[in-house]
């Protein structure tokens, strides 16, 4: 995290320049392709009749995109598109953010004890 924090804060004054239009742009779509990966991986661990907490698993797991992946990829990038990396790197907090939010409401809504596997409630196939 510090490594993200630094990127951002060497480009404070690029990021508070930028449109709200865009940063709202950006937390929409980073949304939304969790919420595309989601359903994939709903569709796959459907067609696999997965049990109930094989099935949770895959469905949460599989949309999961990881921040420091992010900051990787970022460095990696050549010097001229490097320079812009604090930039780049707000996207990659929103999906970040957007993705803890959405994995957390579905953990807590899937939650299954050990013993009955019945709770997990009418999402998942039997």
């Amino acid at each position: 995290l510090c490594v993200v924090w630094l990127m951002t804060s060497s480009a404070q004054e690029k990021i508070v320049r930028s449109a709200p239009n865009d940063l709202w742009a950006c937390a929409f779509l980073a949304a939304a392709v969790h919420l595309v990966y989601r359903v994939v991986g709903y569709v796959v661990a459907t067609a696999a009749q997965l049990p109930g907490r094989e099935w949770v698993t895959i469905v949460l797991m599989c949309s999961q995109k990881s921040l420091p992946v992010c900051v990787s990829v970022l460095s990696a990038l050549p010097p001229s598109l490097r320079a812009h990396a604090g930039l780049m790197i707000v996207p990659c907090i929103m999906a970040h953010a957007a993705q803890l939010i959405i994995d957390s409401i579905l953990a807590v809504r899937w939650e299954q004890p050990d013993a009955n596997e019945s709770l997990l409630g009418q999402l998942i196939p039997k």
